[in-house]
C-alpha cells in the first residue's frame, strides 16, 4: 500500500513538472513547423503560427505584428479552434478546447504581399501588451498560466546570410540512437 501511494505521489509530481513546460511559438511556411523561411509573393501569403515543444497546453496568448520591412497588408487570421479573441496584429488569444501536445497549429495569418520584401526581414512574435504579464503566455493542462514563453522569429525572404533554423525537431529515442550507430 505504501509503495502504491509513493508511486502515485511520484507520478503526480512528474506530471505536474511536465505540464509546466510551456514550449515556444514560432511562425512557419508549413503547418507542421518545419520551414521557418517565409516567402513574400505578389499576392496572397499564408504563414502559420505553430506552438512547438510543449508536452501539454490548453491556450496561448501572443502578438505578431507585421515587421516594418514587410510591405504587405493584413487580411485575417484563420484560427482552427472555436475560442479565440483578437488577431495576430493587435494580440491574439487562442483556447485549444482541450489539452494538446505539440506541434499545434494555432493560426494562419493571411496577407496580401507585394513580393518586394528585401531579404532577411525578421518576423518576431512578442508578448501581448494586454496580457496579464505583458509577455507571451501559455495555459498548461492544469490550467496554470505560464508567462515569459519563448518565441522564434520567422524570416521573410531569407538568403544565405540569414537562414532561419528550426529550434525544435520532434524525434524518437530510436532515431537518436541511430545517429550514434551511423557514426561508428
Amino acid at each position: 500500500m505504501k509503495k502504491a501511494l509513493l508511486l502515485t505521489i511520484v507520478f503526480t509530481l512528474w506530471a505536474t513538472m511536465a505540464f509546466a513546460q510551456a514550449g515556444l511559438i514560432s511562425i512557419f511556411a508549413d503547418v507542421g513547423g518545419n520551414d521557418c523561411n517565409l516567402v513574400d509573393v505578389a499576392g496572397v501569403n499564408n504563414w502559420n503560427f505553430v506552438h512547438m515543444a510543449t508536452v501539454g497546453a490548453t491556450a496561448i496568448w501572443f502578438k505578431a505584428e507585421f515587421p516594418a520591412c514587410y510591405a504587405g497588408s493584413f487580411i485575417a487570421d484563420q484560427v482552427p479552434f472555436a475560442v479565440s479573441n483578437g488577431n495576430s496584429q493587435i494580440g491574439l488569444a487562442v483556447g485549444y478546447g482541450q489539452c494538446l501536445v505539440s506541434p499545434i497549429l494555432v493560426a494562419t495569418v493571411v496577407s496580401i504581399g507585394l513580393g518586394n520584401t528585401l531579404p532577411c526581414c525578421a518576423y518576431p512574435i512578442v508578448g501581448d501588451p494586454f496580457s496579464l504579464s505583458g509577455t507571451i503566455e501559455v495555459t498548461d493542462c492544469a490550467f496554470k498560466d505560464i508567462p515569459n514563453v519563448p518565441s522564434q522569429n520567422g524570416m521573410i525572404n531569407s538568403d544565405a546570410t540569414c537562414l532561419c533554423a528550426v529550434a525544435v525537431h520532434e524525434t524518437t529515442w530510436g532515431q537518436i540512437k541511430a545517429i550514434y550507430r551511423s557514426a561508428d
